[in-house]
């Protein structure tokens, strides 16, 4: 994502993966981010997200962005992973011919 393309009010999603807990099964997580105000010169963000308070994000935080929220795929045991090309299309696909 490009500093550019972010406006203030704007809602994007931050993913994370981790574990579950005490556990060895892996997980994603998306987390919604509000954009508060941008600093084009210092290539600051000032956001917040998960009703914490506001702080300051740079480049190496804000380039992992996403605009839209990526579709993801309930796994085995409770844990979720992000779609690939073929589940994206094929979700697309369906959404499509639902909407015909």
């Amino acid at each position: 994502m490009k500093i550019e393309n972010l406006v203030p009010g704007q809602i994007v999603y931050e993913i994370s993966k981790g574990k579950m807990g005490n556990t060895t099964v892996s997980t994603v997580r998306i987390y919604d981010v509000k954009i508060v105000s941008i600093d084009l010169e210092n290539g600051v963000v000032i956001a917040k997200w998960n009703c914490n308070p506001e702080r300051k994000y740079y480049s190496r935080s804000w380039n992992k962005w996403r605009d839209s929220k990526p579709l993801t795929v309930n796994g085995a045991f409770g844990s979720v992973r992000l779609a690939t090309r073929e589940e994206i299309k094929t979700a697309k696909d369906a959404a499509n011919q639902t909407n015909q």
